[in-house]
Parts: structure tokens; sequence; C-alpha cells
């Protein structure tokens, strides 16, 4: 038996994600050697789940300047991010972002390739430490499509790893190409001209026009049987 409304449902999964929030800034203020970067994670409950961003600073925070190689705060913060992540059923999604400041010289890589592959940097490292290897559902790179801020594109705290927490309470609408295409779904009306479907019920023609004109192979059926043609099929 299923009780309660879908508000009351939601709430109690702001509450979880509540909780986790709080547990994991603990756990990071309660080791010395990642307190000093409390301020560089932000951690924050939206519509979507729980969002968790690590902020670059200026000369390289998480990961070595220009490079998708985790630095050893990195690798620290995201372990201890995995011995919480590890532990819930909800699916994990991750993002990178880079500043507007173009990537090198190099033609061949760009901030697009930089953002992704900082992202995809962090999902390995998530999984080597225990997240589940179908827990991360997606990882994407948005190069400087997504600044943080807005009114300058090349402050540092626009090159950001987020880790999204999903809330998997939300529900997806199922729509069926099989439905649409064997005309389970109704087209609109086109009119009493529009030519019969090809699939009617039971292999009946349309009430149109061109179902009303007899054909010429065979004599029209008169509108009412006589009596005094007592064989005429109806």
């Amino acid at each position: 038996t299923l009780t309660g409304t879908g508000a009351s449902v939601s709430q109690t999964d702001t509450k979880d994600l509540e909780k986790l929030k709080e547990k994991i800034e603990a756990e990071i203020k309660a080791r010395k050697n990642l307190e000093k970067l409390s301020k560089q994670v932000e951690i924050t409950v939206t519509p979507e789940g729980l969002r968790i961003e690590l902020i670059e600073g200026k000369d390289g925070t998480f990961y070595e300047l220009g490079s998708a190689k985790l630095s050893a705060s990195g690798q620290q913060l995201l372990t201890l991010l995995a011995t919480e992540l590890k532990t819930i059923p909800n699916s994990l999604l991750i993002e990178g972002h880079t500043d507007a400041t173009p990537y090198s010289n190099n033609n061949a890589y760009s901030n697009w390739d930089l953002s992704a592959d900082r992202a995809n940097s962090a999902r390995r490292l998530l999984q080597q430490d225990g997240v589940r290897t179908n827990q991360v559902t997606q990882v994407r790179g948005y190069a400087d499509q997504m600044p943080r801020v807005k009114n300058n594109p090349t402050d540092p705290s626009n090159r950001r790893i987020s880790i999204l927490v999903k809330n998997d309470t939300e529900s997806v609408p199922d729509f069926s190409a099989e439905k649409v295409v064997n005309g389970a779904t109704p087209l609109p009306a086109m009119g009493k001209d529009a030519p019969a479907a090809p699939n009617s019920p039971a292999g009946k023609p349309s009430t149109g026009e061109s179902a009303a004109k007899p054909s010429a192979a065979a004599p029209a059926k008169p509108a009412e049987p006589s009596a005094k043609q007592p064989g005429t099929a109806l």
C-alpha cells in the first residue's frame, strides 16, 4: 500500500540529500590536510539532486595546471567522496568546466577536450575507490560554455568539476516509438474527404467519399432489401 503524495516523497529525498551534504562537509573539515580546501568545495541541494563542485584556484588545486592529471589534493578529496557516494543508490553525473582562456597553441587539443578529460579522470578515480561501474551514468565536458562567474569568463573559479548526485525519484515519461508507428496513437482528423487509413479496424473502409462510391466491378447494394428478393444479402 502506497501512502503520501509526490510532494511529501520529494521532501523526504531532500532531507536525505541534506544529511549527505552535512556528512561530507563534516568529513572534509575533520581532515587537516583537506580542511584548507573546504572553501573551494561547494555543495548545494538543487531540484536535480545534490551538486558537489570542486572549484579550482588560480594556481590549480584539484588538477595540475592545464592538465587532466589530478593533484594530490584532488585525489584525496575524490577518495573521500567515493567513500560516501558508493554507499548510496543514487546515480551520478560528472561535469567538467574550464574558463575562457584558450588552451595553449595546440589546435588539436582544446578546452572541450580538457573539460571532458578532467571529468573522466574524476570518474576513473571514483570507480577505483568503490563507486559502482553503473552508478556513473553520464560524463560531460562543457568547456567554457557554462561559466560560474558569468561576467568574468576567465575567472579561475570557472574551472571546476561538478558531481551531481541525481534525485532518482524523478520519473521520466515513457514514449514508446512502437505505439506511434503501429497506429495506436491517433492522428489528427483530416475531414470527411480524407482517404481511408490502411489499417482501419476489421478491414472496414472509412466513411469518406472514396468509400461511398460503388466499384465498377460490383453492383451497388440496395439501400433496403426488397421483399420480392428474399435472397438479397444485408
